[in-house]
């Protein structure tokens, strides 16, 4: 509604402090923030305000205490508090259809949001190298004009961190989550086009089970390797259309090698799989369908910069990242009938990305960068159609999924001191 981007005006106002008694250390901070926009709109049939009167009110705020009881035990905790108050004007707008007014009219929503963090949390060294923290978060969030009105969220968990091996540093995660909240009912803003049994991923009930293993290695001064591997379920019991199941894991690999004084490279890898189930409905009144959702994605990526040259003003580098995902859907159209199904259509998609560059530094404030990039890109999608393929529909042109490109940049940099 409106003929280009809209000015606007933003306000802060901000107090913070810290205070050390013996070996407690408290620290607060309180912020008051205002957004204000106030703009002509477009004027069309319908449009019952000239302008309009934008104003949002933003409250945050926080709270955090670490003591060290003993040499060994430290306890800690944080109280964050944070609200948006939508103060702007509303007015009722006609709905528009395909060409035509549907004759009904709906008024703008100026939703609220208001959200509570609680943390607590131990840490326990056991030994020299050897440390123990676990602890225990909770986030309120209340919002206005949405299909739930209040979620909470509880995470318990616990690291494990060895340093006593030589060249070795290994961090353990492990959590347990939990989100329920409000009565989940249907939005009047969208009860006319959701099934009044959906459940929206990020709002419904969830159960969450994750753990994360980080193994660090430095075998020399000049190398060091870094893995990473990660698991994540989550289960939405409650939920009878929409997501009920989701499976996420992977690994992460990052090796840094500085040859000499002046040449570094670096190599990396990693990949993840997604695993998810849902449950869906065509007669608005029971599950009928569900599909299986399998995608897999691989980054790899290398690169090697060479520095110190032209008196130590000029760094000369090469980068690579190549990437690939998957996605298999197998779509059962009847719930529990497993010999009645179809896939949806399979997608994948790959990218190639090579860059080279050259850094001059002009002073110790300013530097001259000279790039050249070259990217290869394909994708395949059953979802896509021709433009020509919908009757009455006026696009800009067909989205290219299979196209070469070459970028040549230069830029400049100044660094205020």
């Amino acid at each position: 509604m409106y003929s280009a981007a809209p000015d606007n005006q933003a306000h802060q106002v901000s107090l913070s402090g810290q205070y050390q008694l013996d070996r407690t250390v408290m620290n607060g901070r309180i912020v008051s923030g205002r957004m204000i926009q106030d703009e002509n709109l477009i004027q069309m049939s319908g449009n019952p305000l000239q302008n309009w009167d934008g104003q949002v009110d933003t409250l945050d705020g926080r709270f955090a205490l670490t003591s060290m009881l003993t040499n060994r035990l430290r306890l800690g905790g944080s109280i964050d508090y944070s609200k948006r108050d939508n103060q702007s004007s509303s007015a009722e707008f006609a709905q528009y259809n395909f060409n035509s007014l549907t004759g009904a009219f709906r008024q703008n929503t100026p939703r609220d949001l208001e959200r509570n963090t609680y943390k607590v949390n131990a840490s326990y060294r056991i030994a020299s190298g050897y440390r123990l923290q676990t602890g225990y978060d909770r986030k309120e969030v209340e919002r206005t004009f949405s299909d739930r009105e209040q979620t909470n969220d509880d995470n318990l968990w616990m690291k494990f961190n060895v340093r006593a091996v030589d060249n070795f540093n290994v961090n353990l995660k492990v959590e347990h989550a939990n989100r329920s909240g409000s009565l989940y009912e249907a939005s009047t803003l969208t009860s006319s086009e959701n099934n009044s049994l959906l459940r929206k991923y990020y709002l419904a009930d969830r159960d969450r089970n994750a753990f994360e293993l980080k193994v660090i290695h430095t075998p020399t001064d000049w190398m060091s390797l870094d893995v990473t591997t990660r698991y994540a379920k989550d289960e939405y019991d409650n939920t009878k259309i929409g997501l009920t199941e989701s499976e996420d894991y992977g690994y992460d690999v990052n090796l840094n090698i500085q040859f000499n004084q002046y040449i570094d490279g670096y190599v990396y890898g990693s990949q993840q799989w997604i695993n998810s189930h849902q449950v869906g409905s065509q007669s608005f009144s029971s599950a009928d369908w569900q599909d299986d959702i399998e995608d897999e994605f691989i980054n790899l990526g290398t690169g090697l910069s060479y520095s110190g040259l032209m008196q130590d003003s000029l760094t000369l580098g090469i980068d690579y990242l190549f990437s690939n995902s998957i996605s298999d859907t197998l779509l059962y159209n009847n719930v529990g009938n497993a010999n009645t199904f179809s896939t949806y259509g399979d997608y994948y998609s790959y990218n190639h990305s090579a860059s080279m560059y050259a850094d001059y530094a002009l002073s110790e404030q300013m530097a001259l960068k000279l790039t050249y990039r070259y990217e290869r890109y394909f994708d395949t999608d059953a979802a896509n159609v021709g433009v020509n393929d919908i009757p009455g529909m006026i696009t800009l042109g067909d989205i290219n999924h299979n196209y070469n490109a070459h970028q040549v940049m230069l830029s400049f940099t100044y660094k205020l001191r």
